[in-house]
C-alpha cells in the first residue's frame, strides 16, 4: 500500500547580529625631560693660563663641539672660558633612505645622506660633523613582519668626518636572487648615541639570469666598445633584469650587427647564442654558451662568404640527446656544401661536410624534431630553389628540393613539426614568372618518405609573391600557424594547417594588415598560447598611416575562427620592423614575451613586452641603440621553472598488463618521483615504453611509446593502453621515468601477457524506456530493462560456449565510479549456445524507484577472458503506481456492486458471476480484502455486522454474517472451496488480511487462482486480472427485512515474493 508523507517544513530563522564598536581616539602628552643637551662645566682662565672665577659675570655656551673655547670679558680684560661636555644627543634619523637593484646577480644597492651628529633631524642646522668611530647598522630582512633591532643589524659600517648632508652607498652582494628586501638604517656617535630607526627602503635583488624563465640578447650599437659586446637581460614573472654582458667578440668594426640565433637547451640549464660578426673584413660566427651562470665564448668560425644581409647559419638542440648542432656555410672548404659541428655540453667537435646542395647556401634554418634526435636542415639556395637533408642523431641524408622562390634576400620559407603526429611541414613561396601571385607550395615528411609539392594560394592578400613566412605549432595538437607577408602590397595575412585534411584553411588577413613595411624586414610574427591553445598573429602597419605608427597591432585565432585585429599599445613613434614570439612552456599559463625592434633614427630601438592571454602589458625599453637587422633573439627555456638536477626518478617496481583481448593489454604501474621516489614529476617529464615478443630484448633506442606526463606525485597509479597487438602471442613489457632534466630511471621489472582473443565489445548496450512484453508505453516501477547484440566467442565470431557470462554493472553515479566485473554491484548472467548478432534481454530488478541507473556490460568466455568495457547506457527505474479497479462482468450492469439477490435467515448464498479485479499499476501486486468497521461508509448503511467463526456458523445473536471469498478464474464448483482462511473480517489494518495462496484462495498454485503476484495489466495484459467469488451465511434471525449493503474493501500491495 503507497503511504504518502507528508513532511512539514519548518524553517527557522536565523538572525545575524552585527556588534558594532565605537573606538575613540585619545591624546596623551608625554613629559619631556628639560637639559637634555650638553652637561658643561665651565673653567675660566686667564689668557696666561690661570685660573681664576669671574664675578658677576654670565657665561654664555656658544654651540660647538666638545671642548670648545669662547672668550669672555672681565673689566675690558679678555679671558678664555674653556669647557668640556658629555655629548648625550644621538644623531639624526634618516630620512632619505632608498634601495635600487644592484648591476650584479643577487645585488642591491643603498643609498642615503649622512645624518648630523646631534639630532637635527631636517639637516637645515647642521649640528656637527660624525666623528670616529661613529657607526651605521644596516638590517634587512625577506619578509615584513620581522622585529626591527639595530643588534640584529646583518652589515655594519665604520665612519668618521663625514660632512652632514652628504651621499653616502652601499652595495650588499650574495643576497637571493629574485626575492624582495625591505631595510632600515640605524646611526651611532661616537659617544654611542643611537638615532632613531631609519624609513623604510625596499627592492628586490637582481635577479640570477640562470633562474631566468627567458633570455633577450642584443647588439648594442651605442659605442666601439659596447659594438663589440653582446648585451642581455633575463625575463621572469613580468620583469626584465639589468642589462649585462654576453661578452666579447672576436671581430672589428661594425662588429655582431648580423641576424643572430639563439636556443635553449631541452637537458640542461644551457643557453646558446650564435652572433654574426666581422672580423678581418669578413663575416664568421661567435658561439657564446650559457651554463646556468656565466657565458663562454665557444667557437669562432672561418669565413661566411657572404654579407650580414644573409644568414647561412643556424643552430638547434637534439630534443633527446641534448647535444646542439651547429651548420654554417663555411667559404674557405664549400659554398655549398654546409659544415656542422657538434657541442655536447663541453666541447664542440671539428667540422665536417653535410650534404652538397650544388649551389651556393644563402640561408639556412634548423628545426629539431620534439622528443627525438632528429633534426630538419632546410637551405634556401642562389638558383632560387629550397632543399632539405634530414639528422638522424648520427649524420645527414639528402632531401627533397622545391623550386623558384622569388628571391634570395629574404628566406622565403618556413618548416615546423606537428607536435602530435610529428610529421614535418615545409612551406615555401612560389616565385616562378608563371605562378600565381601570393602562390605558395609546402611538402610533408613522416621521417621515412616526402609527399608533395603540393600548391596553393593566399586568397586575401592583394597582389605579390610571398616573402616571408612564419609557422607555430599548436602544443598537444596538429595544428600549425602561418604567418606570410607578401612583396607587392606588403600585405600580412594567416592560415592555419588542418593536419587531417593535408592542407591549409581559414586564411585571413586583418584589416590592418596592409603595407606592412618593407621585403628587408620581417613585421609580422605568429604564435600560440600554452595553456589555451589559441593563437595569435602580431605585426605592425607603416609609417604611412601616422595613426598607427608604432603600435602592436594583433589579430587572435580562437581555434574556430580569426579575430580582426585590435589595435594594441604603443612602443614607439617610428615603425616596427622586426618581431620576434616566444611563448612560455607552461601547460597552465598564456605568456608570450614578444621582443620588438624599430627603425628609429638615428639608431633602432629594441623593446620588450608580455601578453598575458588577452592584452599586451607595459613594454620595457631595452637598447636604444640597436641594429636595423635581426640583431637579436629570444627564447624561453624548455621549462623555465624547472631545476636540472641529476638525481633520476626510481625505476618502477609493479608494472603489469592486463589483457583486454582483441590485441589489447593495459599496462599499470606507480609511477616514481622526480629524485628517486620523492617530489612531483614537473612539466617536460616522460615514460618510455619497450614491447617484444623476445624476453631478451631488454631495451634499446628503439622505444615503442613515448608518453609526457607532469604534475604527476608519487606513487599514484598510472595506466596505458597498448593496441593492435598481434594475438595468441606472449609479449614483454618494460619502462623507464625520465625527469624534466633528461635524468633516465633504470628499466622496471618485466611484465609478461599472452594476447590472446577475447569477446568482442559489446557497444550498443540500451536501456528501453518501455518493457519487452509491454504493448505500450509501460514499464515495470523500481525495474530497467536492457538488450544488447550478443559478440562472438573469439572477438565477434563463434558461438559463445557453455561457461561464458555477462557481467552487468549499475551505479547512481556517473562520476568517480570504478567500472569492474569484480564491483559488489556487478550482476553475473550465464550464457551459453548464443550466436554473434543475437538479441539479448535482461531487467534490473530491486532498483531504486524514481532513480537514473549508469549501466555497463561485459562478456566473459568459457575461459574467463573478459572483453572490453561496453558503451554507457543510462535507464530510469520508474516510480511505484499501485491500482486496483473492478470491471463490470456480462451480467452486472455496473463495476463495483456483486447482488446475491433475496435470500432468508441462516441460508448460505454463492455469488454466481464473478468480479474482475484488475491491476492498473505497474508493478506486481497482491490483494487484500477487509470490512470496514466503525460508520458505515456513505449510502452503505448495514444492521448486519460480519463475524468470524470456526466452525464458520453464525452466533445465535441476530443480525450478524460470516462472508468468504476466494480469487479463482473460474467459478467454484462447491462450498469445500471455502476455507476458515477465506473469511472476510472486519478491520481497519488491511494488511493482516493480504491474500496468500491459503488465504483467499482454494489452494490452486495455477496463475489466477490467488490474489498474489498480479502482473500490471498495461504490461502483461493477459496475466492482469484476476476474479473474485463470494460465499454468504445469513444471520440466524434478523430485526430487519430491508436490502442490506455490506461493503468490501480491496487494497493494492506491492508483492515482496
Amino acid at each position: 500500500m503507497r503511504k504518502n508523507l507528508f513532511r512539514i517544513l519548518i524553517g527557522f530563522c536565523f538572525f545575524s547580529f552585527v556588534l558594532i564598536l565605537s573606538i575613540e581616539k585619545t591624546r596623551s602628552s608625554v613629559p619631556v625631560m628639560s637639559g637634555d643637551s650638553k652637561q658643561i662645566r665651565t673653567d675660566v682662565f686667564s689668557a696666561g693660563g690661570s685660573t681664576r672665577a669671574v664675578a658677576g659675570k654670565e657665561i654664555f655656551d656658544t654651540l660647538g663641539e666638545p671642548g670648545g673655547i669662547t672668550k669672555l670679558t672681565d673689566s675690558g680684560k679678555e679671558i678664555l672660558a674653556g669647557y668640556w661636555c658629555h655629548d648625550i644627543l644621538p644623531p639624526s634619523k634618516i630620512q632619505n633612505f632608498s634601495a635600487t637593484q644592484g648591476n650584479n646577480i643577487g645585488e642591491i644597492s643603498l643609498t642615503w645622506k649622512s645624518p648630523d651628529d646631534d639630532g637635527n633631524s631636517n639637516n637645515t642646522n647642521i649640528l656637527g660633523t660624525l666623528k670616529y668611530p661613529a657607526t651605521y647598522y644596516i638590517q634587512y630582512a625577506t619578509y615584513t613582519t620581522i622585529s626591527w633591532n639595530y643588534t640584529n643589524a646583518q652589515t655594519i659600517i665604520s665612519t668618521y668626518s663625514v660632512t652632514p648632508n652628504t651621499d653616502q652607498y652601499c652595495n650588499l652582494a650574495s643576497l637571493t636572487p629574485n626575492l624582495t628586501y625591505y631595510f632600515r638604517i640605524w646611526t651611532k656617535d661616537g659617544e654611542g648615541n643611537l638615532s632613531q630607526i631609519s624609513v623604510g627602503a625596499t627592492t628586490w635583488a637582481q635577479p640570477t639570469v640562470s633562474q631566468a624563465g627567458a633570455f633577450v640578447v642584443y647588439y648594442d650599437s651605442s659605442t666601439s666598445t659596447s659594438r663589440q659586446t653582446p648585451m642581455y637581460r633575463g625575463w621572469d614573472n613580468g620583469y626584465f633584469s639589468g642589462e649585462y654582458s654576453v661578452g666579447p667578440l672576436d671581430g672589428a668594426e661594425p662588429y655582431g650587427d648580423g641576424h643572430w640565433r639563439f636556443v635553449a637547451c631541452p637537458k640542461r640549464n644551457e643557453f646558446i647564442a650564435l652572433v654574426n660578426t666581422q672580423k678581418d673584413g669578413y663575416r664568421v660566427l661567435n658561439a657564446f654558451v650559457h651554463n646556468g651562470s656565466t657565458w663562454t665564448m665557444t667557437l669562432i668560425t672561418t669565413s661566411l662568404g657572404l654579407t650580414k644581409t644573409y644568414g647561412p647559419y643556424d643552430i638547434a638542440y637534439e630534443q633527446k640527446s641534448g647535444r646542439a648542432i651547429i651548420v654554417y656555410r663555411r667559404e674557405a672548404t664549400s659554398t655549398s656544401n654546409p659544415q656542422y659541428q657538434v657541442w655536447d655540453g663541453t666541447n664542440w667537435t671539428s667540422y665536417a661536410p653535410t650534404v652538397d646542395f650544388g649551389s651556393s647556401v644563402q640561408w639556412i634554418k634548423l628545426i629539431p624534431k620534439p622528443e627525438t634526435d632528429e633534426i630538419m636542415m632546410v637551405a634556401q639556395l642562389s638558383d632560387f630553389s629550397v632543399k632539405t637533408a634530414v639528422w638522424d642523431g648520427n649524420s645527414w641524408t639528402a632531401g627533397t628540393t622545391l623550386f623558384s622562390v622569388p628571391t634570395d634576400v629574404q628566406p622565403c620559407f618556413d618548416g615546423i613539426y606537428e607536435n602530435t603526429t610529428k610529421r614535418f611541414i615545409l612551406v615555401v613561396s612560389s616565385g616562378t614568372s608563371t605562378a600565381t601571385d601570393n602562390a605558395f607550395q609546402y611538402v610533408i615528411w613522416d621521417s621515412t618518405a616526402w609527399a608533395g609539392p603540393y600548391y596553393d594560394t593566399f586568397s586575401p592578400l592583394a597582389g605579390g609573391n610571398i616573402r616571408w613566412m612564419k609557422l607555430a605549432a599548436k602544443p598537444n595538437s596538429d595544428e600549425i600557424l602561418l604567418g606570410v607577408c607578401n612583396a607587392t602590397v606588403l600585405n600580412v595575412a594567416a592560415a592555419v594547417w588542418i593536419s587531417t585534411a593535408n592542407s591549409f584553411g581559414s586564411k585571413f588577413k586583418p584589416t590592418d594588415g596592409t603595407n606592412v613595411g618593407a621585403t628587408s624586414y620581417r613585421a609580422f610574427d605568429v604564435c600560440y598560447e600554452c595553456s589555451s591553445g589559441e593563437g595569435i598573429l602580431v605585426f605592425s602597419r607603416n609609417v604611412i598611416l601616422p595613426a598607427r605608427r608604432g603600435k602592436i597591432l594583433y589579430s587572435v585565432w580562437n581555434g574556430t575562427s580569426w579575430e580582426d585585429n585590435v589595435v594594441g599599445p604603443t612602443l614607439s613613434t617610428a615603425h616596427l620592423n622586426w618581431f620576434v614570439c616566444s611563448p612560455l612552456k607552461k601547460s597552465d599559463s598564456n605568456d608570450i614575451l614578444v621582443v620588438v625592434a624599430d627603425t628609429g633614427t638615428p639608431n633602432c630601438n629594441l623593446y620588450g613586452i608580455k601578453w598575458d592571454g588577452s592584452s599586451f602589458g607595459s613594454a620595457t625599453t631595452l637598447e636604444t641603440n640597436t641594429s636595423a637587422r635581426e640583431s637579436f633573439a629570444a627564447v624561453y627555456r624548455l621549462d623555465p621553472y624547472a631545476s636540472f638536477d641529476t638525481v633520476a626518478p626510481a625505476a618502477v617496481t609493479n608494472l603489469t598488463g592486463l589483457v583486454l583481448g582483441d590485441g589489447k593489454v593495459q599496462l599499470s604501474w606507480s609511477t616514481p618521483g622526480d629524485d628517486g621516489w620523492s617530489g612531483v614529476l614537473p612539466c617536460g617529464s616522460r615514460y618510455q615504453i619497450k614491447y617484444s615478443t623476445n624476453s631478451a630484448d631488454l631495451w634499446s633506442a628503439n622505444y615503442s611509446v613515448l608518453i609526457c606526463t607532469y604534475g604527476v606525485s608519487s606513487p599514484q597509479t598510472q595506466t596505458y593502453r597498448i593496441v593492435d597487438l598481434p594475438l595468441e602471442t606472449t609479449w614483454y613489457f618494460w619502462i623507464k621515468t625520465r625527469d624534466e632534466a633528461g635524468n633516465w630511471s633504470e628499466l622496471s621489472n618485466t611484465a609478461t601477457c599472452f594476447v590472446l582473443v577475447t569477446p568482442g565489445k559489446i557497444t550498443n548496450l540500451l536501456a528501453l524506456t518501455t518493457d519487452y512484453y509491454s504493448y505500450g508505453s509501460y514499464h515495470y516501477a523500481k525495474t530497467i530493462s536492457l538488450q544488447w547484440t550478443a559478440p562472438g566467442d573469439d572477438g565477434y565470431i563463434g558461438q559463445l560456449e557453455p561457461g561464458s557470462k555477462y557481467a552487468i554493472q549499475r551505479s547512481t553515479w556517473w562520476q568517480g565510479i570504478v567500472w569492474s566485473t569484480y564491483s559488489v554491484d556487478t550482476i553475473i548472467i550465464s550464457t551459453s549456445g548464443v550466436n554473434p548478432g543475437d538479441w539479448q534481454y535482461y531487467t534490473l530488478t530491486g532498483l531504486d524507484e524514481a532513480t537514473t541507473y549508469y549501466i555497463r556490460i561485459w562478456t566473459s568466455d568459457e575461459l574467463g577472458n573478459w572483453s572490453e568495457m561496453s558503451n554507457l547506457t543510462t535507464g530510469w527505474a520508474p516510480d511505484i503506481i499501485l491500482g486496483v479497479d473492478f470491471l463490470p462482468t456480462l451480467t452486472e450492469a455496473t463495476s463495483t456492486w456483486c447482488d446475491l439477490g433475496t435470500t432468508g435467515t441462516n441460508s448460505t448464498v454463492y455469488s454466481s458471476t464473478g468480479m474482475i479485479a484488475r491491476n492498473t499499476g505497474n508493478i506486481r501486486e497482491t490483494y487484500a480484502l477487509n470490512i470496514p468497521t466503525g460508520t458505515a461508509l456513505s449510502n452503505y448503511t448495514a444492521w448486519w455486522t460480519a463475524v468470524s467463526t470456526s466452525p464458520p456458523e453464525p452466533s445465535n445473536d441476530n443480525n450478524k454474517f460470516i462472508l468468504w471469498s476466494i480469487f479463482k478464474a473460474t467459478q467454484p464448483l462447491s462450498s469445500s472451496m471455502f476455507s476458515d482462511d477465506d473469511v472476510v473480517i472486519s478491520t481497519t489494518v488491511a494488511e493482516t488480511q493480504k491474500a496468500s495462496l491459503t488465504r483467499f484462495s482454494d489452494g490452486t498454485s495455477t496463475y489466477g487462482n490467488s490474489g498474489v503476484n498480479i502482473e500490471p495489466y498495461n504490461i502483461k495484459p493477459l496475466l492482469g486480472d484476476t476474479t473474485l467469488w463470494f460465499k454468504f451465511l445469513t444471520p440466524l434471525a434478523t430485526t430487519t427485512t430491508s436490502q442490506q449493503i455490506i461493503p468490501v474493501i480491496i487494497t493494492a500491495f506491492e508483492s515482496m515474493e
